[in-house]
């Protein structure tokens, strides 16, 4: 129900965009069956989609400019992943120029998570854990690691939003620091793959916003989908088959005992052939680097004619071909690895 929803709501913030309406169906079936969606919410099977509703909600409020509706949803979505802050600290130096203003919107946002946990904290550290996690000491630890270089660039572009005024590229300015803010925080960081799902509904609006490069851009988000989950389901990590997985839709049709791996031939290909120890460096880089070349050729620069209307040609048919292939085989292997 939420993937459909989102998707309904991804076709609203589309029209505000301003983009050709024949398209919306294209876009909405992109978002819908890359290898990303269908690997968390057809094989993990994570709830994290309820919280993209109410992030692309506050972002649809925004574009309309209801300030109230856009903190009030953005607030929701706190309450159910806090790292939806990264998102909302951009499209609020985006609109607010003013100290006050960013302290009631940040008071605001904040208020339904502190009206539902306080009351049922035991203490205010133990709130205050449950708030952040590790997350914190990690991002101001200066080790020369991805959160050192998270804080740096993150900390960038919110200067960079500030700068900016309304114009007639303000909508697309705020596409591309949303998709910016999130693939800093899921390229840099060491965070669970699922938690992207949040990401995939802007990487589907940069490429609606970014006519001109449609087929580089499916084929950077083909091949960034594809690697991750692919790196992820061949070196065995968590995401696919962790102990989080025991609750999950595979191990209920399967139960419990059948999620293991260990004994397949694949897994014992995998090892025999050392693909664990590079496999996952490699496709995390095919990752990353889709994301700062998506990041590099989206970003506002010079005139903008407000025109997002996607020129398709027959070539479009045999990327989409090229996709279901990769979606299909990265999504299959972790569920081939149990039985072969």
């Amino acid at each position: 129900a939420a993937m459909a929803i989102s998707g309904v709501i991804l076709g609203r913030i589309l029209r505000l965009l301003d983009v050709d309406r024949k398209n919306h169906g294209l876009l909405a079936f992109l978002y819908l069956t890359s290898s990303l969606m269908i690997a968390v919410v057809f094989v993990v099977s994570q709830y994290d989609l309820v919280s993209v509703v109410f992030q692309l909600l506050g972002f649809q409020a925004f574009l309309e400019k209801k300030d109230k509706k856009f903190v009030f949803f953005f607030g929701i979505a706190f309450c159910l992943k806090y790292f939806s802050v990264i998102l909302f600290l951009p499209l609020l130096l985006l609109r607010c120029k003013r100290l006050h203003s960013w302290i009631m919107a940040l008071v605001g946002m904040v208020l339904p998570l502190a009206v539902t946990s306080v009351p049922f904290a035991k203490s205010y550290d133990r709130f205050s854990a449950d708030l952040t996690g590790d997350l914190l000491s990690k991002l101001f630890r200066f080790d020369g690691s991805g959160y050192s270089l998270f804080v740096i660039f993150y900390c960038f572009l919110l200067v960079w939003c500030f700068l900016q005024e309304e114009d007639a590229a303000f909508s697309r300015k705020a596409v591309w620091a949303s998709f910016v803010a999130y693939g800093l925080f899921f390229s840099l960081l060491d965070v669970y793959l699922y938690w992207a799902i949040m990401f995939a509904p802007f990487m589907v609006l940069m490429i609606a916003t970014m006519p001109r490069y449609f087929y580089l851009n499916l084929l950077l988000e083909t091949l960034g989908y594809g690697c991750v989950v692919l790196g992820h389901a061949l070196t065995y990590s968590n995401f696919f088959f962790g102990d989080t997985m025991k609750s999950m839709l595979m191990s209920r049709i399967l139960s419990e005992d059948a999620m293991n791996y260990v004994g397949s031939l694949i897994y014992y290909l995998v090892c025999q052939l050392g693909m664990k120890t590079w496999i996952f460096p490699a496709c995390n880089s095919v990752w990353i680097a889709a994301i700062f070349a998506m990041a590099f050729l989206g970003c506002p620069r010079g005139s903008y004619d407000g025109k997002n209307s996607l020129n398709l040609s027959r070539e479009c048919r045999e990327m989409l071909v090229f996709r279901f292939l990769v979606t299909c085989g990265v999504c299959l292997l972790p569920v081939l690895s149990l039985f072969i």
